[in-house]
């Protein structure tokens, strides 16, 4: 008795012996004439349909429904999200927070468009983990079962850009005495620094360890050109630094 708006009600016939028939469906909307008809209500409210059936005499029988049919309204919602949507950001920093605020809904299913899905409730934290452009989707329902959709976006996560030095001098005077790679993500890392002779001289998988122009021995190399090999994630970078003293 209870439907969703908008929806659509299948009416059926149990008469017997009629030839003809007339469906009120108590929203005035035309009488329908058809023997087990569909009709689709409009705007939301209670409606007591009825259903006269004619005989081959010309007599009457009313039938009127027994259950009020209750239409519910349209159904809203409302998200919040911190930060606010559309946006852009650079991992590590890739949470969002989501409220639906409506106060009228019962259950919610989220599809943060990476794969994850939650339906935990109203409110969700996700962190983005990869980069991408993602799009958010809520189904949601009330107690009666209507359901209502919406969705959110776009939120591009980005890699951080890297600053790669093609020089640097370890003299200790403060100023670039490291060669110092710029990069604040958080996927797999790696450094190494090779001579013109292919031998390895600095070797480290932490983005914040900064080659100071010693040799794995912690001996200082030779002024010159030494090339390094840069590994994030399945990327890769190399080229040249001059290292001066």
């Amino acid at each position: 008795s209870t439907l969703c708006q908008p929806d659509t009600v299948v009416f059926l016939n149990l008469s017997a012996n009629a030839i003809s028939y007339q469906w009120h469906f108590g929203d005035s909307s035309a009488i329908n004439n058809t023997t087990n008809p569909k009709h689709f209500y409009h705007s939301y409210g209670t409606y007591t349909p009825l259903l006269i059936s004619i005989g081959a005499g010309g007599c009457r029988d009313t039938a009127y429904g027994k259950i009020p049919i209750q239409i519910q309204p349209v159904l809203e919602t409302q998200v919040v999200s911190d930060p606010v949507l559309p946006l852009e950001l650079t991992l590590p920093a890739g949470s969002i927070f989501l409220n639906e605020t409506s106060g009228i809904l019962t259950h919610w299913h989220w599809d943060m468009g990476d794969g994850t899905q939650y339906q935990q409730g109203a409110q969700v934290n996700h962190t983005f983990i990869k980069p991408g452009t993602y799009y958010l989707t809520l189904t949601a329902q009330d107690s009666n079962a209507c359901e209502v959709s919406w969705k959110g976006g776009p939120i591009v996560i980005k890699l951080p850009e890297l600053f790669i030095p093609n020089v640097f001098s370890p003299n200790g005077d403060g100023i670039g005495d490291y060669f110092r790679i710029e990069y604040e993500g958080n996927e797999s890392y790696q450094l190494t620094i090779i001579d013109r002779w292919g031998v390895t001289q600095f070797d480290t998988h932490n983005p914040q360890q900064y080659w100071d122009g010693r040799d794995l021995n912690g001996s200082e190399v030779s002024e010159g050109v030494y090339f390094y090999v840069v590994k994030i994630g399945e990327k890769g970078w190399s080229g040249s630094v001059t290292v001066v003293r």
